[in-house]
């Protein structure tokens, strides 16, 4: 039988990873960093070059990906 460790105690209210914006985290042996500012996100090579060229399936995705990151705490929320 494979064993795993939980993390949370099984609170009502859930489990956080990550008191703040700025407290780091890391995922699957990456280094821990703090989340990303809403400002370094909406600058992204995605999001402001004129020169990128995305279908609108892509954008759909993109934006998808995004949306659930936020939901999450990954990534920022978008103003």
């Amino acid at each position: 039988m494979t064993a795993y460790t939980q993390i949370g105690d099984n609170s009502p209210s859930g489990s956080q990873f990550g008191a703040s914006t700025s407290s780091k985290v890391g995922f699957w042996g990456a280094t821990p960093v703090a989340q990303i500012t809403a400002s370094s996100a909406a600058t992204s090579s995605f999001g402001t070059a004129s020169s990128t060229a995305l279908d609108t399936n892509t954008k759909a995705a993109l934006i998808a990906v995004m949306n659930t990151l936020s939901a999450i705490g990954i990534w920022p929320a978008q103003a």
